[in-house]
């Protein structure tokens, strides 16, 4: 396995790891509490909910990046489409939330795991970051909870 993918498996299943941890920890009321008001507003759940969704989502934009195929589709909106996915997982209970988290990570996972390197510079349009490569965009992905978690705390 080269170098790099080791290291994006590595942190995806490390991030994982921390994640699931994060949200184990907190307490059953905790996961009530409004963390954005910015637009739509979330609870601790839905935040929760939102990276079950986004787990999917990214394994298949980079499956369609990888295949050849140019991403995110013209029009795309991204608020929308969290939204969306978030209202769909509203009635799901915490547990059931983090099991789908993980079983989700570790195929994300183990898909980056199977990438070459020429895969890994491919590129194809990510709703947030735009044009880039899947290197990028996988690294998005931990980055991403981690911006998420630590503003969790600064509300805790």
């Amino acid at each position: 396995m080269d170098d790099e993918i080791l290291y994006l498996t590595n942190r995806l299943d490390a991030e994982g790891k921390k994640t699931l941890e994060f949200f184990a920890s907190l307490a059953d009321e905790q996961f009530n509490k409004p963390i954005y008001s910015d637009g739509a507003t979330w609870n601790i759940r839905q935040v929760l909910a939102h990276f079950v969704a986004t787990e999917t989502a990214i394994l298949d934009l980079l499956r369609e990046i990888v295949q050849g195929g140019k991403g995110t589709p013209d029009g795309f909106n991204l608020d929308q489409y969290n939204q969306a996915r978030v209202h769909e997982l509203d009635y799901a209970p915490v547990t059931t939330l983090l099991q789908e988290y993980g079983k989700r990570r570790d195929l994300l996972s183990a898909f980056v795991g199977n990438l070459s390197a020429a895969d890994l510079a491919r590129t194809g349009i990510h709703p947030f970051l735009g044009q880039t490569d899947v290197e990028n965009i996988v690294k998005l992905v931990y980055r991403h909870n981690q911006i998420h978690i630590r503003e969790i705390r600064k509300f805790l």
